[in-house]
């Protein structure tokens, strides 16, 4: 098993992690619904937001006590009780969607959470193949599962002490929409609530952007004709969306103590943000 995420672009096939990132956010899916549709709705949209524990990025608690979650690894979805046992589990490879949500219902069921609202829908539309809800879920090899694990395990770990004892952190979550697992810091600032100052700082396991895991740090709202400083790693992206990369690529390139060069970019990007003029 793949314990060491610095590594695993030199040990995975560029496309192989690629096809495993999308089934792994075509699936998690699943797992956002179930809050997503059977929770109120928050203002942060974080009824559909997952935590990561363990290998396993697990929904918000629903009514009862239980969870529904998927296990990265090896592309298997978990429902969890009250206490965080589990009650079920069940390895998506082969099977759709469909099959997937009626043994997600009838475990919730047993469990009795009232599933009658339980829906697939989400209030985002997903691009080209993660759109396709008839299509079996595959996972031809564990390695390239076990390598984005991996990726999300170092980066829980280094977001965690990022955001520890910093009162203006939320909690760690990962967003279904984009597949990235971030913190939000509020700055707190603005004279809109739209417009208020915040700073996330994440990882993505790879998007249209950069078709590889990478770290980032964004400034909201997005500056304009500012200034950036130097970073000691990666660079500032500026095309779409604005923010600080340190690609799995660069941090490779790099060399040394991979999660001390990872925690120095996020510290320099962070303070280079919050030192934006206002």
């Amino acid at each position: 098993m793949l314990t060491d995420p610095w590594q695993s672009l030199g040990s995975v096939s560029a496309d192989a992690l690629r096809q495993a990132r999308l089934e792994l956010h075509r699936a998690v899916q699943l797992a956002a619904c179930a809050g997503q549709s059977l929770l109120p709705k928050r203002p942060d949209d974080s009824q559909m937001a997952l935590t990561w524990k363990d290998g396993v990025l697990l929904g918000e608690p629903l009514p009862g006590g239980a969870r529904v979650g998927l296990g990265l690894a090896d592309l298997a979805l978990e429902v969890r009780d009250a206490r965080g046992g589990l009650s079920g589990r069940l390895p998506l490879n082969g099977r759709t969607q469909a099959e997937a949500l009626k043994w997600v219902r009838v475990r919730l069921g047993g469990s009795g959470v009232d599933t009658s609202a339980l829906s697939a829908a989400m209030p985002y539309d997903l691009p080209g193949h993660l759109a396709a809800q008839d299509a079996p879920y595959s996972a031809e090899s564990s390695e390239p599962l076990q390598a984005l694990s991996a990726w999300y395990q170092a980066a829980a770990d280094i977001l965690a002490a990022l955001a520890a004892g910093r009162a203006d952190a939320s909690p760690l979550r990962c967003w279904p929409h984009h597949f990235d697992l971030a913190v939000l810091f509020s700055l707190g600032e603005g004279a809109e609530p739209e417009q208020a100052r915040s700073i996330g700082a994440g990882l993505s396991p790879g998007d249209g952007s950069y078709d590889e895991p990478y770290f980032y740090v964004t400034p909201w709202p997005y500056p304009e004709g500012k200034t950036f400083p130097d970073l000691p790693l990666g660079h500032w992206h500026r095309e779409g969306w604005t923010g600080a990369v340190l690609t799995a690529s660069e941090l490779a390139a790099a060399g040394g103590q991979s999660r001390d060069e990872a925690m120095a970019f996020l510290v320099a990007a962070m303070a280079g943000c919050e030192g934006l003029p206002r």
